[in-house]
C-alpha cells in the first residue's frame, strides 16, 4: 500500500491532543514495560465484541476499557473533548496541547500560562513564551529570558535528555530520552531525504533503514512509518511486533499523523502509547472525532 507521505524537518505540526494524568513523580517519563505484560489478556482476545488482528486488539467493549480513558482528552481548535465525545471545556485561543496532563494557553491578559485536562488554571499567565512539557520541563520566556520550569512552575533544568549519556553531536537532531531510547534523526540535504534511528542510554546507535518517520518511545513502544507508508510498532529489542489491517493503516493515513519531532514525549493518540500498550486512533474526523481504542499484543505477532 503505497501513500503520499510529506516529510517536515525540525518542525512540528500538532493534530491530536490527547493525554493521560501521570503521577507527580513519575516526571512525565515512560516506565519501562515488562516482558509483553503480565496481566492476563485472555478474555481481551476470547470477547465476541473485540476484533483481533496480528499484534493487536482493538477493543470494543467498554467494560474492557482501562480507568484512563475517562482521563482521555482529544483538542480540536479550542474545544476540548473526552473519549465519548463529550465537551469538557472551552477556551477562545486554540493553542492547546496537552503533554504531561498539562497544555500551555494564552490568557486574557495576553501572556502564557497552563491548563490542566479539566481546563483549570495550575501555573498562573506571566510568560510571553510558553512551550510543551517534555519529561517533565517545559521552556519558557519571562521579561525577555529563556528559562526551564517544572510542572508547580518553579525554575528547573532541561530534562528533555535525562538519563541519556551518549555523544549528542554525532546526529543533527535528537528527540527526548523517554528511559529506553531517544530517536535520532540525519539529513541528506542533498538527496532531500531523512534517515532515522535509535540511541540507548549508553549511545549505542541503532539505524532504522527504510523508515520514512520514526517516533518516540512511550511505555515500552515506538511506532514506525516506512517508506512505502506501512505503519507498525517496535518493542524495547527494536523489534517489529504489529501488522496492522489496510483499513487501520488507511486509518492513520488519512487522519494526516502528528509530527514531533521536537516534543516526541507528548500523549498524541496513536503516536503516543499509554500504559499497558494501549493507544487511540480517531476514526472519525478532526471536526467530528470518533474515537478507537487498541492494545499491542506482541504475542498474537506472526511475521
Amino acid at each position: 500500500m503505497k501513500k503520499s507521505v510529506w516529510i517536515i524537518l525540525f518542525t512540528s505540526v500538532i493534530l491530536l491532543c490527547g493525554c493521560s494524568e501521570k503521577s507527580e513523580n513519575s516526571g512525565c517519563i515512560d516506565s519501562v514495560s515488562s516482558e509483553y505484560f503480565s496481566d492476563s489478556v485472555d478474555d481481551l482476545i476470547s470477547n465476541p465484541n473485540n476484533q483481533v488482528g496480528n499484534g493487536y486488539v482493538i477493543i470494543h467493549d467498554e467494560a474492557s476499557f482501562p480507568a484512563w480513558v475517562s482521563e482521555f482528552r482529544y483538542g480540536d481548535g479550542g474545544n476540548v473533548i473526552d473519549f465519548w465525545g463529550r465537551e469538557v471545556f472551552s477556551v477562545t485561543e486554540k493553542d492547546l496541547l496537552f503533554s504531561c496532563g498539562i497544555s500551555a494557553h494564552r490568557f486574557e491578559n495576553g501572556l502564557y500560562g497552563y491548563l490542566n485536562l479539566n481546563g483549570e488554571t495550575v501555573i498562573e499567565p506571566k510568560y510571553s513564551e510558553a512551550r510543551p512539557f517534555v519529561n517533565g520541563t517545559a521552556l519558557v520566556a519571562e521579561n525577555g529570558k529563556q528559562k526551564y520550569i517544572d510542572m508547580n512552575g518553579n525554575q528547573s533544568a532541561d530534562k528533555t535528555h535525562e538519563g541519556y549519556h551518549g555523544d549528542m553531536t554525532k546526529h543533527d537532531w535528537y528527540g527526548p530520552f523517554t528511559g529506553q531510547y531517544l530517536v535520532y534523526q540525519d539529513a541528506d540535504r542533498d538527496n532531500a531525504k531523512v534517515y532515522y534511528g535509535y540511541s540507548d542510554a549508553s549511545g549505542n546507535d541503532t539505524a532504522m533503514p527504510d523508515v520514512s518517520k520514526a517516533y518516540s518511545f512511550s511505555n515500552g513502544f515506538a511506532l514506525i512509518e516506512r517508506e512505502n507508508g506501512e505503519f507498525y510498532f517496535i518493542d524495547e529489542r527494536l523489534q517489529r511486533v504489529t501488522d496492522f489491517s489496510d483499513e487501520i493503516e488507511d486509518r492513520i493515513s488519512r487522519k494526516g499523523i502528528a509530527y514531533t519531532l521536537w516534543e516526541g514525549d507528548l500523549m498524541l493518540g496513536n503516536e503516543y502509547v499509554f500504559d499497558d500498550g494501549y493507544f487511540v486512533l480517531n476514526i472519525g474526523s478532526a471536526r467530528e472525532p470518533r474515537f478507537e481504542l487498541i492494545k499491542i499484543l506482541p504475542k498474537l505477532y506472526q511475521p
